[in-house]
């Protein structure tokens, strides 16, 4: 994967002000994650469902996976 392709986080500085100003810091927003009580899955898939999302998914992830094992 060369510079162009890989994914990266966005920098802190390309943030706006009203994005800072708008949202808690990370470790802020982990502590309230991890303090609440873990509830069940609001969306849920059935097998059907499912099946119909790995077939569609499934030449993407072929990609992926030569794109990986060719370096690249």
């Amino acid at each position: 994967m060369n510079s162009a392709t890989t994914p990266t986080a966005t920098p802190a500085r390309a943030w706006s002000s009203e994005t800072r100003s708008t949202r808690e810091p990370i470790h802020l927003r982990r502590a309230r994650l991890l303090a609440g009580a873990a509830l069940p899955a609001t969306v849920t898939v059935d097998s059907a469902r499912s099946a119909a999302l790995r077939a569609e998914l499934s030449a993407a992830r072929d990609r992926v996976t030569r794109r990986i094992m060719n370096g690249g």
